[in-house]
């Protein structure tokens, strides 16, 4: 048997109902997903980011004086922390950014 094609509804309000930030008596910024960061996953990647922003402020604060005894290690180290913040700070504001789905 034949099986005849999908129907999608939208609801009315659009994705994003309850999106983007209350002001006065409309929304503004609706294109904005704040819901995403009061979601268990955007918790932990708030916590990521805050525990590369750390890492990455501890090497510079007490790591610079010593990189020469450390080597490469610290260097190594470094790039490591601050590509991991830059990835978990695109990420953020590619979902805060992205359509309610």
């Amino acid at each position: 048997m034949a099986r005849g094609p999908t129907i999608v509804r939208m609801s009315p309000g659009g994705a994003g109902g309850g999106a983007g930030i209350k002001c006065c008596c409309c929304r503004c910024c609706e294109c904005i997903n704040f819901g995403y960061l009061t979601s268990q996953h955007g918790l932990i990647k708030l916590a990521q980011a805050m525990l590369g922003g750390m890492c990455q402020s501890l090497l510079v604060k007490y790591g610079l004086s010593e990189a020469s005894s450390m080597g490469s290690a610290f260097h190594g180290f470094l790039t490591t922390a601050s590509a991991y913040l830059l990835t978990t700070a695109l990420l953020i504001a590619c979902y805060v950014l992205s359509s309610k789905c």
